[in-house]
């Protein structure tokens, strides 16, 4: 199958899925356990480098900023129209989670949240490949998302061409780099 749903995320499935949702002001339910486990690490005391994959206008890390100010954020995403409405502070980054544009070795912290169910399957190695690229040794991956032991493909509502996947992404990640939270 061609890599396609990155293509419709880009050219327009981003921009709308981000004006369905703009409006929404709830944040991941996983924000407590997150800054729990940053408190816990004693990462909140350091100057270290936050991306957040399918980040929208940064909603999340806006958050994440009001109590870990030290912390340089990025915020990438497939959407044109949220990245123009990202929050003060979140450095914008178009594009998608398997070519992201930063340098190598420079993110400590990794987030993936509910954003690889929408990745094409074909493209799992190449994020992967793009994760360790960026992330610093004994950096942190930070990952939330369907999850279903065996994978599972379920149409998408907003877009007939788009199948939603369910699986146990913790394996599409080598771990000996960083850890996996």
């Amino acid at each position: 199958m061609p890599l396609m749903q990155k293509k419709i995320f880009l050219k327009t499935e981003g921009d709308s899925y981000y004006k369905r949702n703009k409006s929404k002001k709830n944040v991941t339910p996983f924000f407590f356990e997150i800054c729990d486990f940053l408190k816990k690490e004693k990462l909140y005391k350091e100057k270290l480098s936050v991306i957040d994959v399918g980040s929208s206008n940064g909603i999340f890390l806006s958050r994440l900023k009001k109590k870990f100010k030290n912390f340089r954020y990025f915020g990438l995403d497939p959407s044109i129209e949220a990245l123009k409405n990202m929050r003060k502070g979140i450095t914008p980054i178009h594009g998608t989670a398997d070519k992201i544009n930063l340098k190598s070795n420079s993110i400590d912290i990794l987030i993936y949240g509910f954003s690889l169910y929408l990745t094409d399957l074909e493209d799992h190695k190449r994020i992967s490949l793009e994760a360790n690229r960026i992330l610093k040794k004994n950096g942190y991956l930070i990952l939330y998302d369907f999850f279903s032991k065996k994978m599972k493909k379920v149409k998408y509502k907003h877009h007939k061409k788009i199948k939603v996947i369910k699986f146990d992404f913790d394996k599409i990640f080598s771990k000996d780099k960083y850890f996996l939270f």
